[in-house]
């Protein structure tokens, strides 16, 4: 037997050790499933990325000045398929919203981006509403009971650490936008919820947050 070899073939001779994602490659599809918290960070819409944050490039940073805070989390199912979902730490008022309910502060605004927020003239930053960041966070505590995270955990990045290695169930919808398909979690309950009720779960309401990219 003629063996052959290849000299510009490296191998393992002249490895060298670097680090890549773990994250699997495998996107969750629609539905209900069974999975591990594996990794959460303090993040915001000017990066994507989990394990290496990238600052995006100009082009594809918003016109407002305020990045919107975020805690990111990659839910892991069973058969190495994934999804990363980002919680906003606070929601904002639309410019239309504030038009119709103060037009006098609307007049202090412009109307910004693809959602429509209400953008400062003077500071360019959206105004935050108190009653959308309120629903943000409730979700965001939702999704922690479901995992069984203990009430009493103080600070942020205390409940981060916490969560990890937690499990529950999640529900993956999808979504259109800009031409592309973006998957997001919808919805949260503990494993041992029965099948028969994850129907009669409401969806909860607010807004789409993009930027699903992971590594």
């Amino acid at each position: 037997m003629t063996t052959t070899t290849n000299d510009s073939a490296t191998g393992f001779d002249n490895m060298v050790s670097r680090n890549i994602s773990t994250l699997p490659f495998k996107q969750l599809d629609e539905g209900w499933h069974d999975v591990e918290i594996k990794y959460v960070l303090r993040t915001n819409d000017h990066y994507i990325g989990l394990r290496s944050p990238q600052l995006k490039k100009s082009d594809k940073l918003p016109a407002w000045l305020d990045p919107t805070k975020q805690i990111a989390v990659y839910f892991l199912a069973p058969n190495n398929y994934g999804i990363v979902n980002r919680f906003p730490e606070n929601g904002f008022w639309k410019y239309d919203e504030v038009l119709k309910l103060n037009p006098a502060k609307a007049a202090e605004c412009v109307r910004m981006g693809d959602q429509g927020y209400a953008v400062r003239k003077d500071t360019k930053m959206r105004m935050i509403s108190q009653d959308k960041t309120d629903s943000c966070q409730l979700i965001f505590l939702r999704m922690m009971t479901a995992a069984g995270l203990p009430e009493g955990i103080e600070g942020i990045d205390n409940i981060c650490q916490a969560l990890k290695g937690l499990k529950l169930k999640i529900k993956v919808t999808k979504h259109e936008y800009d031409g592309i398909e973006h998957y997001d979690v919808k919805s949260f309950v503990s494993c041992d919820t029965p099948e028969a009720e994850l129907d009669r779960i409401p969806d909860p309401k607010a807004p789409v947050v993009l930027l699903p990219e992971t590594e």
